[in-house]
Protein backbone atom coordinates (compact mmCIF):
# COMPACT_ATOMS: atom_id res chain seq x y z
CA UNK A 1 0.00 0.00 0.00
CA UNK A 2 1.17 3.45 -0.86
CA UNK A 3 -1.07 6.51 -0.65
CA UNK A 4 -4.12 4.27 -0.18
CA UNK A 5 -3.45 2.38 -3.42
CA UNK A 6 -2.62 -1.33 -3.35
CA UNK A 7 0.13 -2.62 -5.61
CA UNK A 8 1.20 -6.14 -6.59
CA UNK A 9 4.27 -6.84 -8.76
CA UNK A 10 4.43 -10.36 -10.20
CA UNK A 11 6.98 -12.14 -12.38
CA UNK A 12 5.75 -14.19 -15.34
CA UNK A 13 3.68 -17.23 -14.34
CA UNK A 14 2.77 -15.99 -10.84
CA UNK A 15 -0.64 -15.47 -9.19
CA UNK A 16 -1.63 -13.63 -6.01
CA UNK A 17 -4.92 -13.23 -4.15
CA UNK A 18 -4.95 -10.55 -1.47
CA UNK A 19 -7.84 -11.50 0.81
CA UNK A 20 -9.89 -9.92 3.56
CA UNK A 21 -9.97 -13.23 5.43
CA UNK A 22 -11.82 -11.87 8.46
CA UNK A 23 -14.78 -10.76 6.33
CA UNK A 24 -17.50 -13.38 5.78
CA UNK A 25 -19.84 -12.13 3.05
CA UNK A 26 -22.64 -13.84 1.13
CA UNK A 27 -24.53 -11.54 -1.27
CA UNK A 28 -22.14 -8.79 -2.37
CA UNK A 29 -21.16 -6.34 -5.04
CA UNK A 30 -17.39 -5.89 -5.26
CA UNK A 31 -16.04 -2.90 -7.15
CA UNK A 32 -12.45 -1.82 -7.74
CA UNK A 33 -10.39 0.37 -10.03
CA UNK A 34 -7.28 -1.33 -11.41
CA UNK A 35 -4.46 -0.91 -13.89
CA UNK A 36 -1.52 -2.86 -15.26
CA UNK A 37 1.60 -0.78 -15.88
CA UNK A 38 3.01 -2.92 -18.71
CA UNK A 39 1.99 -2.70 -22.37
CA UNK A 40 -0.08 -5.53 -23.92
CA UNK A 41 2.87 -6.71 -26.05
CA UNK A 42 4.77 -7.61 -22.85
CA UNK A 43 2.24 -10.42 -22.19
CA UNK A 44 -1.25 -11.33 -21.07
CA UNK A 45 -2.50 -11.00 -17.51
CA UNK A 46 -5.62 -11.50 -15.43
CA UNK A 47 -6.89 -9.16 -12.74
CA UNK A 48 -10.12 -9.42 -10.79
CA UNK A 49 -12.06 -10.10 -7.62
CA UNK A 50 -12.83 -13.20 -5.58
CA UNK A 51 -16.00 -13.88 -3.55
CA UNK A 52 -17.24 -16.61 -1.19
CA UNK A 53 -13.72 -17.95 -0.71
CA UNK A 54 -13.65 -20.99 1.56
CA UNK A 55 -10.91 -23.52 2.32
CA UNK A 56 -11.16 -25.22 -1.09
CA UNK A 57 -13.13 -23.11 -3.59
CA UNK A 58 -14.37 -19.65 -4.60
CA UNK A 59 -16.11 -17.58 -7.26
CA UNK A 60 -14.05 -15.23 -9.40
CA UNK A 61 -14.66 -12.52 -11.93
CA UNK A 62 -11.44 -11.94 -13.84
CA UNK A 63 -10.52 -9.47 -16.54
CA UNK A 64 -8.33 -11.06 -19.18
CA UNK A 65 -5.91 -8.41 -20.40
CA UNK A 66 -4.78 -10.03 -23.62
CA UNK A 67 -1.42 -9.47 -25.31
CA UNK A 68 -3.24 -8.14 -28.41
CA UNK A 69 -4.82 -5.34 -26.33
CA UNK A 70 -8.22 -7.04 -26.16
CA UNK A 71 -10.11 -7.14 -22.87
CA UNK A 72 -12.43 -9.99 -21.83
CA UNK A 73 -14.54 -10.73 -18.75
CA UNK A 74 -14.31 -14.27 -17.36
CA UNK A 75 -16.50 -15.80 -14.63
CA UNK A 76 -15.11 -18.80 -12.77
CA UNK A 77 -15.76 -21.28 -9.98
CA UNK A 78 -12.24 -21.97 -8.75
CA UNK A 79 -10.29 -23.01 -11.85
CA UNK A 80 -13.45 -23.87 -13.84
CA UNK A 81 -14.47 -21.26 -16.41
CA UNK A 82 -18.22 -20.62 -16.34
CA UNK A 83 -18.47 -17.96 -19.06
CA UNK A 84 -16.41 -15.50 -21.14
CA UNK A 85 -17.25 -12.22 -22.85
CA UNK A 86 -15.11 -10.04 -25.14
CA UNK A 87 -15.81 -6.47 -23.98
CA UNK A 88 -16.69 -4.48 -27.12
CA UNK A 89 -15.06 -1.14 -27.77
CA UNK A 90 -12.32 -1.56 -25.16
CA UNK A 91 -8.66 -2.17 -25.88
CA UNK A 92 -5.97 -1.38 -23.38
CA UNK A 93 -2.62 0.31 -23.26
CA UNK A 94 0.07 0.43 -20.59
CA UNK A 95 -1.16 1.95 -17.34
CA UNK A 96 -4.77 2.52 -18.39
CA UNK A 97 -7.25 2.36 -15.51
CA UNK A 98 -10.48 0.37 -15.57
CA UNK A 99 -13.33 -0.13 -13.11
CA UNK A 100 -14.69 -3.62 -12.49
CA UNK A 101 -18.00 -4.24 -10.72
CA UNK A 102 -18.99 -7.82 -9.91
CA UNK A 103 -22.08 -9.05 -8.10
CA UNK A 104 -22.52 -12.44 -6.40
CA UNK A 105 -26.08 -13.11 -5.17
CA UNK A 106 -28.28 -16.05 -4.24
CA UNK A 107 -28.29 -19.29 -2.31
CA UNK A 108 -29.14 -22.61 -3.86
CA UNK A 109 -28.07 -21.03 -7.14
CA UNK A 110 -25.67 -18.10 -7.22
CA UNK A 111 -25.85 -15.49 -9.97
CA UNK A 112 -22.48 -14.00 -10.88
CA UNK A 113 -22.58 -10.87 -13.03
CA UNK A 114 -20.06 -8.24 -13.96
CA UNK A 115 -19.32 -5.15 -16.00
CA UNK A 116 -16.18 -3.26 -16.93
CA UNK A 117 -15.51 0.30 -18.07
CA UNK A 118 -12.69 2.81 -18.29
CA UNK A 119 -12.27 4.62 -14.99
CA UNK A 120 -13.84 8.07 -15.19
CA UNK A 121 -16.22 7.17 -18.01
CA UNK A 122 -19.91 6.25 -17.69
CA UNK A 123 -20.74 2.93 -16.08
CA UNK A 124 -22.61 0.55 -18.41
CA UNK A 125 -26.29 0.31 -17.47
CA UNK A 126 -26.48 -3.48 -17.91
CA UNK A 127 -24.32 -6.33 -16.71
CA UNK A 128 -22.03 -7.47 -19.54
CA UNK A 129 -21.64 -11.08 -18.41
CA UNK A 130 -24.01 -13.25 -16.33
CA UNK A 131 -23.40 -16.80 -15.08
CA UNK A 132 -25.08 -19.09 -12.57
CA UNK A 133 -23.69 -21.88 -10.42
CA UNK A 134 -25.18 -24.18 -7.78
CA UNK A 135 -22.07 -25.72 -6.19
CA UNK A 136 -23.30 -26.52 -2.64
CA UNK A 137 -20.05 -25.51 -0.88
CA UNK A 138 -20.28 -22.00 -2.34
CA UNK A 139 -23.84 -21.22 -1.26
CA UNK A 140 -22.52 -19.76 2.00
CA UNK A 141 -20.63 -16.68 3.14
CA UNK A 142 -16.89 -16.54 2.52
CA UNK A 143 -14.03 -14.10 2.28
CA UNK A 144 -13.34 -11.67 -0.56
CA UNK A 145 -10.11 -10.78 -2.35
CA UNK A 146 -8.44 -9.00 -5.24
CA UNK A 147 -6.70 -11.24 -7.76
CA UNK A 148 -3.72 -10.76 -10.07
CA UNK A 149 -2.02 -13.19 -12.47
CA UNK A 150 0.87 -12.56 -14.85
CA UNK A 151 0.86 -14.93 -17.82
CA UNK A 152 3.60 -17.53 -18.06
CA UNK A 153 4.74 -16.27 -21.47
CA UNK A 154 4.99 -12.62 -20.37
CA UNK A 155 8.33 -11.01 -21.22
CA UNK A 156 8.45 -8.90 -18.05
CA UNK A 157 7.05 -8.70 -14.55
CA UNK A 158 3.67 -7.02 -14.20
CA UNK A 159 2.78 -4.25 -11.76
CA UNK A 160 -0.92 -4.18 -10.89
CA UNK A 161 -2.53 -1.36 -8.90
CA UNK A 162 -5.88 -1.42 -7.09
CA UNK A 163 -7.80 1.58 -5.81
CA UNK A 164 -11.30 2.26 -4.44
CA UNK A 165 -11.87 -1.38 -3.46
CA UNK A 166 -15.43 -1.67 -2.11
CA UNK A 167 -17.53 -4.58 -0.88
CA UNK A 168 -21.23 -3.77 -0.55
CA UNK A 169 -23.81 -6.14 0.97
CA UNK A 170 -26.84 -6.80 -1.24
Amino acid sequence: MSGGVGQITLPAGQTRNMALSSLAALDTTITTDFSLAEAPAAGSSYVGVVARQNATDNYQVRVWLRNDGGVWLVTQRGNTILNTFAVPGITRGAGESFTLSAQFVGTGTTTIQAKLWRTGESEPAAWQIVSTDATPELQAAGSVAVHANRGGSATSAGTFTFDNFRVTAQ
